[in-house]
């Protein structure tokens, strides 16, 4: 006599980062599984599936579930006339750049306003403090005092008597 066991074909669920499901596979008892394509998450890569039990023969019902890590992301700083301000940062996907010491300009009235992104990827939500993509961040200068719209200054002030002065201006 020969005795045979009938097995119920087996489930393989793939799920992303978050729970939700990729794919699901029926699989013969004893049979390998087919892998889906690699996910993709923004701003993440893939490493791979978080159990062995999927690259081997199928047992019993398997549930792989995928992990990731952070993409590391170029920032670079430029001064105002677009020439390398201070030393580019490798960032991680989400996180802060550490912003240089603030630059100064030779221009008298003129104050330091913060950080402009020049170039990034298309899809990248421009934000220094959650980066998501490479990026070049221009320093940004403008008039620094809005209640006083002028500057000048003296070039001669010659005293014409004890009472009197007289002083050009540009």
């Amino acid at each position: 006599p020969v005795k045979v066991t009938a097995m119920e074909p087996l489930t393989v669920t793939f799920k992303d980062y978050d729970g939700k499901v990729i794919s699901t596979q029926k699989v013969r008892y004893g049979y390998s599984v087919e892998l889906p394509e690699n996910p993709s998450r923004r701003g993440h890569e893939f490493k791979k599936w978080d159990t062995s039990a999927i690259y081997g023969a199928i047992t019993e019902n398997v549930v792989a579930k995928a992990e990731y890590s952070k993409r590391k992301y170029i920032v670079k700083f430029l001064d105002a006339e677009g020439n390398v301000y201070a030393p580019q940062q490798e960032v991680l996907f989400d996180e802060s750049v550490k912003l240089p010491q603030e630059p100064t300009i030779d221009k008298i009235g003129y104050a330091f306003m913060g950080w402009r992104c020049t170039s990034s990827d298309e899809d990248s939500a421009l934000d220094y403090e959650h980066v998501d993509s490479n990026m070049t961040l221009q320093a940004v200068f403008d008039w620094g005092n809005k209640d006083l719209p002028v500057v000048s200054a003296v070039t001669k002030a010659l005293q014409k008597d004890s009472n009197s002065y007289e002083v050009d201006v540009s």
